[in-house]
């Protein structure tokens, strides 16, 4: 929930084209560290590299995707029965 709010108070208004964080804060906090710091702990560090690694890996593929400008094809059509979670609707 934090990594949404901080995402959502980076995030520009139309009128105003500023953020919320620019606004209270007067800039907007990094939400990605630039630079990571070495530890002593060999599988710690190896654990940051190797998300560090993968976190690449999906931001090539978001951008080969979104270059492609391919769309994914709806997973349910119009008419389709399908089950309904209901337990956070209030009825």
């Amino acid at each position: 929930m934090a990594l949404a709010s901080a995402v959502h108070n980076n995030r520009r208004n139309a009128t105003t084209d500023l953020s919320p964080n620019q606004i209270l804060l007067g800039y907007e906090p990094g939400l990605i560290p630039t630079k990571t710091s070495v530890s002593s702990n060999k599988t710690a560090q190896k654990w940051v590299e190797l998300l560090l690694e993968k976190r690449t890996q999906a931001i090539d593929a978001i951008n080969k995707t979104a270059k492609a400008g391919q769309t994914i094809p709806p997973q349910f059509h119009l008419g389709d029965q399908v089950w309904l979670e209901a337990t956070h609707l209030k009825l």
